[in-house]
């Protein structure tokens, strides 16, 4: 087998969907990558604010919070091989108010942490302005997705909804954070410009993160979470859902492979009080560096299996 180089995309083993760019191998959800954007303070911090939670510190800011166990998503450089070019016109919203659970208003907001810059010449994240507030209009021209379980809802390209609207795509740095309500249209776009589309860096490396009060989620989520954290779930956007997208790759995660494991234990669904159980008596500050917890989390959650995890 080749040798992986970062230099030479020809080396590359590729695992993201080569339509949108979307990761979606087993235990994606719970990599350290995705936790690493997850507990950064000032993603906690914008979250807290978009919810209106008083809290001032990350602690008690995740403590008051649940994070997504979502994916993340790649664009390759495309100039010599056009075959490697993601697709544009994949336009969706992530919540359907005429589905099987309808969920209308607000109920969610989405986020991705871009680590790469977003420009013309890299394609990114495309929106259009203004359309959360016709959100059930959308929902209701969608036959597949009305009375459907899902949240999912697709949109053709000669929808009026997208036809007629002014998309706008939204350019970023390296370590933003840009959110959006979970009813607005939305798509991920390719480059429009081929300036940028040589050389050997990825064009696009993003992690999807969704927040959303600890409060709106009821006990049993937050068993399933737990559960579903030791056995590698990925799921879908929703915190204070439990929907499983891609089940895990058979290994038992645990805490101490985090960067800034208190934060993550908090964000999982665990309590202040069990994680100074998990960790006492190490009374080090959280750091990126993965720590070790005293006891092993298993002992705070009851014993099952990992199909009921992802049931």
């Amino acid at each position: 087998m080749k040798r992986v180089d970062r230099r030479d995309p020809g080396s590359w083993h590729w695992v993201a969907n080569p339509i949108n760019g979307l990761i979606g191998v087993p235990g994606i959800g719970q990599s350290a990558f995705l936790w690493y954007a997850r507990t950064r303070p000032r993603v906690l911090e914008a979250f807290a604010r978009l919810w209106d939670l008083p809290e001032d510190t990350p602690e008690a800011r995740a403590a008051a919070l649940l994070t997504s166990f979502d994916g993340c998503c790649a664009f390759r450089p495309w100039r010599v091989d056009r075959r490697l070019r993601t697709l544009p016109g994949w336009w969706h919203v992530d919540q359907n108010s005429r589905g099987a659970q309808p969920r209308g208003g607000k109920r969610a907001v989405q986020g991705v942490v871009s680590l790469t810059k977003s420009s013309a010449t890299t394609g990114g994240f495309c929106v259009i302005p203004g359309s959360h507030l016709r959100h059930d209009r959308v929902c209701a021209a969608s036959p597949s997705t009305v009375r459907g379980p899902g949240h999912f809802v697709p949109l053709r390209g000669d929808s009026p909804e997208v036809r007629g609207a002014t998309a706008r795509f939204v350019a970023c740095e390296a370590g933003d954070l840009v959110c959006w309500d979970s009813r607005t249209i939305h798509c991920s776009l390719p480059a429009f410009s081929e300036n940028g589309a040589s050389g050997s860096d990825l064009l696009r490396l993003c992690a999807y993160v969704c927040m959303s009060p600890r409060r709106v989620a009821s006990p049993d989520v937050l068993r399933q979470r737990l559960l579903g954290f030791h056995a590698e779930a990925t799921t879908s956007h929703w915190p204070d859902d439990w929907a499983v997208s891609i089940a895990g790759a058979g290994y038992r995660r645990e805490l101490r492979d985090l960067p800034r494991p208190r934060l993550a234990a908090r964000l999982v669904g665990w309590t202040d009080d069990q994680v100074r159980q998990l960790f006492a008596p190490d009374d080090r500050p959280d750091a990126d560096m993965p720590a070790r917890p005293r006891v092993s989390t298993e002992m705070l959650v009851e014993p099952a299996l990992v199909e009921p995890a992802l049931a």
